[in-house]
């Protein structure tokens, strides 16, 4: 009975290992997402960029 268990530890640490190593590459959605990701963070930064310039701008508007 015990030879069945350390099979079984054995099996388990080899696909533990395989799966591991198999994640290695992205794929086609996650590269995706990342490239999402990056939009959006850029667009962000362009939209606080112009509301920052449009604060500036009406400031200084008010303050003649």
């Amino acid at each position: 009975m015990q030879h069945l268990t350390n099979k079984k530890w054995i099996a388990l640490a080899i696909m533990l290992a395989i799966a591991s190593t198999a994640c290695d590459k992205p794929g086609p959605a996650e590269v995706a997402g990342k490239k999402i990701d990056q939009s959006m963070e850029k667009a962000e930064s362009k939209i606080d960029e112009t509301a920052d310039k449009m604060k500036k701008s009406l400031d200084e508007k008010m303050s003649k």
